[in-house]
């Protein structure tokens, strides 16, 4: 893995959302909560709930890990 992280919903979980994921999310910027497991070689995020994606405002700037320096 270098790059991406796979955000999996499970199927039977579908039906706790409210449309489907792919035209809810795709192209959308979106916060996941979740714990990261790895699948074969690739990272992933089991969603269980709606509630652990956040549609963010497209101008959001990421968030940052890094204090900001002092002068």
């Amino acid at each position: 893995w270098k790059r991406y992280l796979s955000i999996l919903i499970p199927a039977e979980e579908l039906e706790r959302f409210p449309g489907s994921p792919e035209e809810l999310y795709r192209g959308r910027r979106i916060r996941v909560t979740g714990t990261v497991t790895v699948s074969g070689e690739a990272p992933q995020i089991v969603v269980r709930s709606p509630e652990a994606i956040t549609l963010l405002a497209p101008s959001s700037p990421p968030p940052s890990s890094v204090a900001p320096k002092r002068p």
